[in-house]
């Protein structure tokens, strides 16, 4: 397959380095970053079934729930529930050493419940689109870039 003449520069998601893109898909600068971003992909599917999990097993008529149960129904940090809760914006109930229970009604005032988040990563649209109505042509390319279509140097 022939080189290509023009280069792509794009910024790694992981360390933030630039980079020359090799494909149009190209998202990170080296193999490292790479495994470090698939690192964080299944850790976060990971993280995201055990929140289900919990979250399926908490019964809809209780009035009180955990801090735990909470983050797993809400999508809220736990940060931010104690926050809330030291503010007085969030009524709580302590029933002993780590046995904090939350007004689920309350809360629900206050965040709205957790929605199901996209699946896969790569189900999301794609960087370019190579549509007919998306794309120049090569006239446009030529006025765009001064570059005549019958020869390879720009104009003088």
């Amino acid at each position: 397959m022939p080189e290509a003449k023009f280069q792509i520069k794009r910024k790694c998601e992981v360390c933030g380095n630039t980079f020359i893109a090799k494909t149009l898909d190209s998202r990170y600068c080296c193999r490292h970053c790479t495994d470090i971003a698939y690192k964080r992909r299944k850790a976060a599917k990971a993280k995201e079934e055990q929140l289900n999990k919990i979250a399926q097993l908490i019964p809809g008529e209780r009035e009180f729930i955990s801090i735990k149960e909470a983050v797993a129904l809400y999508a809220i940090s736990r940060d931010t529930l104690y926050r809330l809760i030291r503010k007085e914006k969030l009524p709580y109930i302590n029933i002993g050493e780590r046995l904090t229970r939350i007004s689920r009604e309350q809360l629900e005032k206050i965040v709205p419940l957790r929605e199901e988040p996209i699946k896969d990563e790569h189900m999301l649209p794609r960087l370019f689109d190579l549509e007919p109505e998306n794309c120049y042509t090569i006239g446009e390319i030529s006025k765009k870039f001064r570059i005549d279509s019958s020869r390879q140097k720009p104009f003088d």
